[in-house]
């Protein structure tokens, strides 16, 4: 049983956050040592424009240098914290 893909081709916000699940779904599998499912690399689940989680520019360097490759290959920038919410 395989992970099922998030919607694509949705509104702006929505496809946010399908990016975000797909740049999720690599970084836990990586984390455990398991293969990547194939649809997280399908080019609906990159975004256009750079989405940085924490507004300000004075977090935007901080979130360039520490957020893990999958988000960063979608354009999405949160840090080295993007999963250490309680």
């Amino acid at each position: 049983m395989g992970i099922a893909s998030p919607p694509a081709n949705q509104n702006p916000e929505a496809q946010r956050w399908s990016a975000f699940c797909a740049a999720m779904v690599e970084w836990l599998c990586w984390q455990d040592g398991l293969p990547f499912p194939a649809w997280t690399n399908r080019e609906e689940y990159r975004l256009a424009e750079p989405w940085f989680l924490y507004p300000g520019h004075l977090l935007r360097a901080w979130q360039l240098a520490t957020t893990p490759a999958p988000f960063k290959m979608r354009n999405i920038f949160s840090g080295d914290r993007v999963l250490n919410r309680a």
